[in-house]
C-alpha cells in the first residue's frame, strides 16, 4: 500500500486563523475597560453638546431682549418723526423674537416640522451650528421642571410681545391717519411702554431659569462621570476575581462539551467510528453500536465483525480497504448497506478522513456514518413515478394524431423528445382555443342579441357586450350573482305591470317558447327571452334576449291596418249585400230596382276606390323612387290644368287661383304631383260643406324645399288632436260618416311627397278652416340660375 502524505485536519487549519489563547484571555480582561472608555467619550461629547445648546439659549435670550428693546426704541422714534424707515426698523428688530416664537410653537406640536423650527431659530439670529442642539434640548428636556419653568416664562413673554406688535400696528395706523396730531397716538405709545415694563421682569426670570438649567446639566453630567468611575473600579475587582476562576470554568466547560457530544451522538441517527489500521480495531459511538447490535459495553470492536454486516454487493468499498478507498487528499465518501440488529439491511453514508503517521503511512481512519435509508426509499419512489410519467407521456404522444388537425402536426409527430412534442401540441391546441375564443367573442360583440350564461350553481358566468345596450344594466351588477338576483335586477328595469320571466318559466316554455317583457327605459323597449340548456358544468344554460320593439310595433300596425281595412270594406259590402237580398227576396218596381242598383253601384265604386288607393299606397311604398317618372314640371301650368279638369261639387264655385311666382319649376313626376293637388282640392271641398271659397296657389321659400303648393278652405277645420292624426290610414276628421271618402288620400299624398324629398305643412283651426301646403324641391337648373 503506497504511503500517503499527512493531511492536516479541518480543526488544524482553522486554528491558524483563530486568535491565540493569550489573546483571548487579554480580550476577556480589557473589553469592559474599552467599553467604559467608549461610553465615557460618548458621555463627554453629549455633555459638550448639551452645554453648548444651553449657552445657545442664553445667547438667543440676549438677542431676543436686544431685538425687543430696539423695536421699542424704533417705535418711539417713529411716533416722534412719522418716518416710515423707523417703522421698517421696528419690523426688522421685532422679527428676531417673533422668529424664536415660531420655533417654540412648531416644537410644541406632536409632530413638529424641524425645517420650520430651524427657520424660526435662524430668524431669531441664532448660530446655525447650534440650532440642532437647541432643538434636541427643547424636545427631550422640556418636561423637566426647570426647563418647564423657562418654557412657561417664554410663553408669557411671547404673549406680551404679540400685544406690543398689535399696539405697533395701531400706532402705524394712527401715524398714517394724522401725523400732525401726536396727542392722538400718545395713548398707544403709553400702552407699548407699559407692556415693555411688564416684559422686562420676565426676561430676567427667563435668564435665571436658563442659568439654573445649565447648572443642573453640569451637576447631572458630573454625577454620571463619578458613577462611571465607580463602575470601572468595581469592574476591575470583578475581573480580577474572574481571572482566578477562569481555569475552573474552562475545565467545567470541557466536561460539559464532552457530555453534549456524547448525547448528540447517542440521540441522532448519525454515528461515529474510528479505525486503528494497525490493530484493525474499531471504535463505534453508542448509538451506532445499539443500531447494529454490538454489545453496549464494548466501546471497541473487531473491524472484521463490522465488515461481515456489510451487504454482499457492497463489500468492495472503503470498509474493506479504507486507506485504499480514500482520495489523494485522504478523504472518502460512499454509501453502502449494513445489517442492523433486527436482521434487516439499511443504507448508510460514510464520510471520513484517512490520517497518516509520522512516516506518511495510513494509520487511522475517522468517519461519520449517517442512516440514509429514507433518502434511498424516496429516490426509488421517484424513479418509479418517473417511469410512470414517461409511460404517460408516450401514451399522450401516441394520442396526438387523434386530437384533430394541428398546424405543423408532422413536425410534432417526428419530434424525438416526448416532452417537447407534447408541449408543442399543447401550445398549438391552446393557441387554437384562444383563436376560437376570440372568434366567438367577436361574434358576440357584433351580435345585436344579448346572451347571459349560467353555471351549474345558477350563477351568471358570462354577459355579452350587447346586454348593457339593450337592457340598461351594467354587467358588473349581475356577474357572479345568482339567477334570483338576476331576475330581481331585471324586474327593476321592467315597465309598471310587467315582470321579467324567471328561469323556471323559461324552462317550462321549452326550446321553442319565447316570452316577451317590456323595459321602462327612456324609450319603452320590448324584449323576447329564450332559454337554452345544456349539460356542461361551467355553462349549464344560456339566456338569449332579443330586442323586438320594432317587430312588435310593425305587428301592431299590421293588425290595426287589417282591422281598419276590413272595417272600411265591410260598410259598403254590407250595403251591397243588403240591397241584393232585398232584390232577390221581394218583387220591386222598376224605379225601386233602379234605385237599389244605383246604391249597389255607388258602394261597389267606393270599394274599388279603397282597393285602388290601398294598391297605389302599397306600390309607392314597395317600389319607392322607381315608381316615379321624373321630369321638369311647371307648377303654374300644372295648377291651371288641374283646376280645369277638377269638377267641384254641385252648387260650389271652382277653386280660386291666387298669385303665382313667375318661375315655378320642379323636378318631379307630373302625374303624381297632379294627384296630390286633386286630393287636396277634394278634401277642401269635402270638409267645407257649408260653402265658402277654396283658394290655391304657389309660395316660395328659402332652403331645399323651395316651392309650396297650397290649398286653403273655410270649412270645419280640425282640433289639435285631429290635426296630429292627419295622414293615418283610413283616418277622417269627420267622425259622423256622412262625408264620402276612403281616408287614404292624405296618406297617398304624403308618400308621394316623401318620394320627391318634400313634406307636408298643415295648419287648421276648428270652425275656421284648413290650409295644406305640399312642399317640393325647386328644379336644380332653376335653383342654379337663381343663385347665379
Amino acid at each position: 500500500m503506497p504511503a500517503r502524505p499527512r493531511v492536516p485536519d479541518l480543526r488544524s487549519r482553522l486554528s491558524l486563523l483563530a486568535p491565540t489563547p493569550a489573546t483571548r484571555r487579554l480580550l476577556r480582561v480589557i473589553w469592559p475597560f474599552l467599553a467604559a472608555m467608549a461610553l465615557l467619550l460618548l458621555l463627554t461629547a453629549a455633555s459638550f453638546a448639551l452645554l453648548s445648546a444651553g449657552r445657545a439659549y442664553v445667547e438667543g435670550e440676549s438677542l431676543w431682549s436686544k431685538g425687543q428693546k430696539n423695536a421699542i426704541q424704533a417705535l418711539a422714534r417713529y411716533s416722534d418723526s412719522c418716518e416710515a424707515r423707523h417703522f421698517a426698523h421696528y419690523q426688522a428688530e421685532i422679527a428676531v423674537p417673533l422668529g424664536d416664537r415660531l420655533a417654540r410653537l412648531e416644537l410644541l406640536r406632536s409632530r413638529p416640522r424641524l425645517e420650520r423650527a430651524t427657520a424660526g431659530f435662524l430668524q431669531g439670529g441664532n448660530d446655525p451650528a447650534e440650532i440642532p442642539g437647541m432643538i434636541f434640548l427643547f424636545r427631550h428636556f422640556r418636561s423637566l421642571p426647570v426647563f418647564s419653568e423657562a418654557l412657561d416664562i417664554w410663553t408669557r413673554a411671547d404673549g406680551l410681545l404679540l400685544r406690543i406688535d398689535a399696539a405697533a400696528e395701531a400706532l402705524d395706523e394712527a401715524v398714517r391717519r394724522d401725523c400732525a396730531n401726536p396727542a392722538a397716538r400718545r395713548a398707544v405709545l403709553d400702552e407699548i411702554y407699559r407692556l415693555n415694563d411688564t416684559l422686562t421682569p420676565l426676561q430676567r426670570q427667563f435668564s435665571e431659569a436658563l442659568a439654573r438649567a445649565n447648572r443642573l446639566i453640569n451637576t447631572v453630567l458630573l454625577a454620571l462621570m463619578a458613577a462611571l468611575s465607580l463602575v470601572l473600579a468595581a469592574l476591575g475587582i470583578v475581573l480580577s476575581r474572574r481571572v482566578v476562576q477562569q481555569g475552573a470554568a474552562a475545565e467545567r466547560s470541557l466536561a460539559l462539551s464532552e457530555d453534549r457530544l456524547r448525547l448528540a451522538a447517542t440521540g441522532s441517527n448519525q454515528g461515529l467510528w474510528d479505525l486503528e489500521v494497525g490493530t484493525d480495531t474499531l471504535y463505534l459511538s453508542p448509538g451506532l453500536r445499539q443500531m447494529l447490535g454490538f454489545p453496549a459495553d464494548a466501546a471497541r470492536v473487531d473491524a472484521a465483525d463490522l465488515r461481515d454486516r456489510v451487504h454482499p454487493q457492497d463489500r468492495a468499498g472503503s470498509l474493506a480497504a479504507p486507506c485504499a478507498g480514500a482520495a489523494a487528499d485522504g478523504k472518502f465518501d460512499e454509501e453502502f448497506r449494513l445489517r442492523t440488529a433486527d436482521g434487516s439491511y439499511r443504507w448508510f453514508r460514510a464520510a471520513g478522513q484517512a490520517i497518516g503517521d509520522a512516516r506518511d503511512r495510513c494509520s487511522r481512519v475517522v468517519a461519520s456514518i449517517q442512516d440514509v435509508t429514507d433518502r434511498h426509499l424516496l429516490q426509488r419512489s421517484l424513479l418509479a413515478e418517473l417511469r410512470q410519467r414517461r409511460s404517460a407521456l408516450a401514451t399522450l404522444r401516441a394520442m396526438l394524431p387523434t386530437l384533430g388537425p394541428l398546424p405543423a402536426a408532422d413536425a410534432i409527430v417526428q419530434d424525438q423528445d416526448d416532452i417537447a412534442a407534447v408541449t408543442r401540441a399543447v401550445a398549438l391546441l391552446s393557441a387554437r382555443q384562444v383563436e376560437t375564443h376570440a372568434r366567438l367573442e367577436a361574434i358576440l360583440e357584433l351580435s345585436r342579441d344579448a346572451f347571459v350564461s349560467f353555471d351549474a350553481d345558477g350563477k351568471v358566468r358570462h354577459v355579452s357586450p350587447a346586454f348593457a345596450a339593450i337592457t340598461g344594466v351594467a354587467p358588473d351588477e349581475v356577474m357572479g350573482r345568482t339567477a334570483t338576483h338576476f331576475s330581481a335586477r331585471m324586474n327593476r328595469q321592467c315597465s309598471p305591470g310587467q315582470r321579467f320571466p324567471s328561469l323556471e318559466q323559461l324552462r317550462d316554455a321549452g326550446q321553442d317558447g319565447l316570452l316577451d317583457f317590456e323595459l321602462a327605459l327612456p324609450q319603452p323597449r320590448t324584449l323576447t327571452a329564450e332559454l337554452n340548456e345544456g349539460s356542461h358544468e361551467a355553462i349549464r344554460s344560456v339566456l338569449c334576449l332579443r330586442d323586438v320593439t320594432r317587430q312588435r310595433a310593425l305587428d301592431r300596425l299590421k293588425s290595426e291596418f287589417i282591422s281598419l281595412a276590413a272595417h272600411e270594406l265591410r260598410t259598403p259590402m254590407a250595403s251591397i249585400f243588403g240591397f241584393v237580398e232585398l232584390l232577390l227576396s221581394q218583387p220591386a218596381t222598376l224605379e225601386r230596382r233602379t234605385e237599389a242598383l244605383m246604391v249597389i253601384h255607388r258602394q261597389a265604386r267606393l270599394m274599388m276606390g279603397i282597393i285602388d288607393d290601398l294598391l297605389d299606397l302599397d306600390r309607392l311604398q314597395a317600389g319607392g323612387a322607381a315608381e316615379l317618372h321624373i321630369d321638369s314640371v311647371d307648377l303654374n301650368a300644372l295648377l291651371h290644368k288641374a283646376c280645369a279638369d277638377f269638377a267641384p261639387p254641385a252648387g260650389r264655385e271652382p277653386p280660386l287661383i291666387e298669385a303665382l311666382p313667375p318661375a315655378a319649376v320642379i323636378d318631379a313626376d307630373a302625374d303624381k304631383v297632379r294627384r296630390v293637388l286633386l286630393n287636396l282640392l277634394s278634401n277642401a271641398y269635402k270638409y267645407s260643406p257649408a260653402g265658402g271659397p277654396v283658394r290655391l296657389g304657389i309660395v316660395e321659400a328659402d332652403g331645399p324645399a323651395g316651392l309650396g303648393l297650397y290649398v286653403q278652405d273655410q270649412g270645419i277645420g280640425m282640433t289639435p288632436e285631429q290635426l296630429a292624426r292627419v295622414g293615418e290610414r283610413f283616418y277622417r276628421a269627420d267622425g259622423s260618416g256622412k262625408l264620402p271618402g276612403t281616408g287614404l288620400g292624405v296618406s297617398i299624398a304624403r308618400e308621394i311627397l316623401h318620394l320627391h324629398g318634400g313634406h307636408f305643412d298643415i295648419e287648421s283651426t276648428e270652425g275656421v278652416g284648413t290650409r295644406a301646403t305640399a312642399w317640393f324641391r325647386r328644379s336644380a337648373a332653376v335653383a342654379q340660375r337663381r343663385r347665379a
